[in-house]
């Protein structure tokens, strides 16, 4: 039994078992092989492209005007994987390599996005033009320039906060105008 989560298509080819494209999610905390032989790194995603050239993507849409910065890389999960990976901006490509004898390829980009925007990340069948042992894992970080992180946040919220309830209790303990 894997610890996977899946999210699949419904495109199904002759007698292609299964269903493609498909997304998977290692969302514990250690290494997960699945069928005998893929391995997915933790809490790492895997995106598999369709039989009939249909791409597997993930996609982001921005909920406001902002200045993100993405970063990560494409790698094998299957070792005969022979995938085309890509970044999308609004369709149009960002980053484009190929998943073949290298085993990863790296990212690092920023962009300024307007809301509603869309960013994806998307996985083909490659060079050799057949979706079989494309198993292709994607490990990205995308952040928003300026935004602090949100556990700086809550506490600069909590600092504020119990400064307020104090300044109030103090008012009506000490007398304060």
């Amino acid at each position: 039994m894997s610890n996977l989560n899946f999210w699949e298509g419904s495109v199904s080819s002759g007698d292609t078992p299964g269903h493609f494209p498909y997304i998977a999610h290692n969302g514990t905390n250690s290494t997960q092989t699945y069928d005998g032989y893929l391995v997915y790194p933790a809490g790492q995603l895997g995106l598999h492209p369709g039989p009939d050239g249909e791409y597997s993507h993930i996609r982001f849409t921005a909920p406001q005007a902002m200045t993100i910065n993405i970063s990560g890389s494409f790698f094998k999960i299957d070792p005969n994987a022979t995938t085309d990976v890509h970044i999308l901006d609004n369709a149009v490509s960002i980053f484009g390599a190929e998943i073949g004898p290298a085993s990863s390829d790296a990212f690092s980009l920023t962009r300024s996005v307007i809301t509603g925007e869309t960013i994806d990340f998307a996985v083909g069948d490659g060079t050799d033009g057949t979706f079989n042992s494309d198993s292709t894992g994607l490990s990205a970080d995308l952040q928003v320039q300026g935004v602090p992180e949100p556990r700086n946040f809550v506490l600069f919220g909590s600092g504020i906060a119990l400064l307020l309830l104090f300044a109030r209790r103090c008012k009506a303990v000490c007398n304060l105008v």
